[in-house]
């Protein structure tokens, strides 16, 4: 077999011919290729440091290839203070992504390059890894990209925020609900975007606000974040897309009356019906989690329609819960979302 070292020029961090025979038993014992690794890391961090440009944008590269799917390698770079690393080398290019007319092209070009690999590898400290994710959220960069996911810049530069954001609140409790609250109206000026990334990136951080912050911030109700959503339910066919909408929108009227009511008047019911009828098994139990709500808002009772709707879909309600193999994207908790429509 070849040296990884040999199949990997770019990163380099494969294990070494001596390292990947390895000793009876399995265990490495290879201390000078550790010491060269960490070596490397600092080597890298140094760079990225150093306010070269060539040297910042050949770090940050090394960097992001470096940690993807390698918690080891993770380890070492957050020990190491990569995450301050890289903040302080985004908010140096940020000034330039705006775009100014007068700005140099080619430097444009570079500050791009660069910001897309380190919003990259803040993202890739933050997967899988709940102290960076942590790290990452309370680094001050969650407003800054929320900033750089509008469709101003550059289309690198926000799809990478958007992944990157969109890591960072699937984190238990890397991202407080009061950050985002703080920018409510830009989340709501987001779900209009054409990007899809950054439509996800809205309607999860949305939802968010609404499941974690609706009582004690009762203000995010007078936003007009369902009619958004509704409306964008209504005009996309991305499946993450609807997904993330649905949950805005059942995070929106849990226990939640006078929303409930505004929900009948925007139609929603009848939507739901659909997806609960003809969606793939997330969206439509999703959508039952939204029947669940306004059936127990007690905003359906007085409409005689909408209950011979309900009851036209019981089949398909009870379908999912009593497969032997669940789908593709079931969560076991997505069962309760049926049982809870039922017994409502």
């Amino acid at each position: 077999r070849k040296p990884r070292m040999e199949v990997y020029p770019k990163v380099g961090w494969g294990l070494s011919w001596e390292c990947e025979q390895g000793v009876p038993g399995g265990n490495v014992s290879d201390f000078k290729h550790m010491g060269r690794h960490q070596d490397r890391v600092e080597r890298v961090l140094q760079d990225l440091g150093s306010n070269v440009e060539m040297l910042e944008l050949a770090a940050a590269r090394e960097l992001k290839h470096a940690v993807i799917g390698n918690l080891t390698n993770k380890r070492l770079y957050f020990d190491g203070g990569a995450v301050k690393a890289l903040v302080s080398v985004l908010q140096r290019h940020v000034p330039r992504l705006g775009g100014a007319a007068s700005a140099d092209v080619s430097a444009l070009d570079v500050s791009v390059e660069i910001a897309g690999h380190v919003i990259s590898g803040l993202g890739s400290l933050a997967c899988n890894f709940q102290r960076g994710a942590e790290v990452v959220a309370g680094s001050g960069v969650v407003p800054l990209l929320l900033k750089l996911s509008a469709g101003v810049f550059h289309p690198t530069v926000v799809d990478s925020s958007a992944r990157t954001m969109k890591i960072l609140l699937l984190s238990p409790g890397a991202v407080s609900v009061e950050l985002l609250v703080d920018h409510l109206l830009l989340l709501v000026q987001l779900l209009r975007d054409n990007s899809a990334e950054v439509v996800e990136l809205a309607a999860l951080a949305l939802g968010k606000c609404c499941l974690d912050g609706i009582k004690s911030h009762p203000e995010i109700s007078s936003y007009g974040i369902l009619a958004e959503v509704v409306h964008l339910l209504l005009r996309t066919t991305h499946p993450k897309t609807q997904e993330a909408c649905l949950a805005c929108a059942a995070a929106m009227l849990f226990q939640n009356e006078a929303v409930a009511r505004s929900a009948l008047e925007l139609d929603i019911f009848t939507l739901c019906i659909e997806l609960v009828r003809h969606g793939r098994p997330r969206l439509r139990l999703l959508s039952c989690g939204i029947l669940s709500c306004m059936i127990q808002a007690k905003v359906l009772n007085s409409a005689r329609e909408h209950l011979v709707s309900f009851f036209s879909i019981g089949p398909y309600i009870t379908r999912p819960l009593v497969l032997n193999d669940p789908p593709v994207g079931w969560h076991p908790d997505d069962s309760g979302i049926g049982e809870a429509v039922i017994g409502a």
